[in-house]
């Protein structure tokens, strides 16, 4: 694939947390692939990432993505996180209802 990213899964030994709660910003992606980072746009998400993490260098993202968005665009948002030079990526899943 032209266009990929490598994944790398976090491993994680031990008890305590690898990101407190004031270190994990939630993304979240609706399913017309509208992306919200507080208030911040798709367009933003890049700068925002880059400005969060510039004042929170343990900065960690949670991905709450709709499950009718297509994988594509879900991609665009792993990218743009990966631009912004954040290492620590979890997924949230959402409910069937």
């Amino acid at each position: 694939m032209e266009n990929s990213s490598n994944l790398i899964l976090p491993t994680h030994k031990g008890t305590e947390s690898a990101a407190g709660p004031a270190d994990v910003e939630t993304i979240n992606i609706d399913k017309n692939a509208l992306v919200t980072v507080g208030s911040t746009s798709v367009d933003n998400l890049e700068a925002a990432l880059v400005a969060l993490k510039s004042s929170r260098p343990a900065l960690a993202v949670q991905i709450r993505a709709h499950r009718e968005l297509p994988v594509q665009k879900l991609a665009e948002v792993m990218d743009a996180v990966k631009r912004a030079g954040i290492t620590k990526i979890a997924f949230i899943g959402t409910s069937q209802e």
